[in-house]
């Protein structure tokens, strides 16, 4: 996620809290801030959950952790809105 990310904020921001049922991807530590939850519990249900533009998390089935890497978009877009808000994102 941090490679991802990378060009929007630095990769040390960028930090992992395991959860029960996923594990979050959040910027500076903070839940109010999810950048992304993955979601690989299940070894035959794989997905990864990014916020839209109101806060709900779409899902998005995976198959391989290497097809995060096809959601880039949409996370660099989920990280932009934390920075149009005026978080303190550089």
């Amino acid at each position: 996620m941090r490679a991802i990310v990378c060009e929007l904020v630095a990769a040390k921001r960028v930090v992992m809290r395991d959860a029960q049922s996923y594990c979050a991807i959040l910027l500076d530590d903070n839940n109010r801030r999810t950048i992304c939850r993955l979601c690989f519990n299940s070894p035959k249900k794989k997905y990864i959950q990014i916020p839209d533009g109101n806060k709900e998390m779409a899902r998005v089935n995976i198959a391989d952790v290497q097809d995060i890497y096809a959601q880039a978009v949409r996370l660099k877009e989920a990280v932009r809105v934390y920075i149009a808000q005026g978080t303190g994102c550089t």
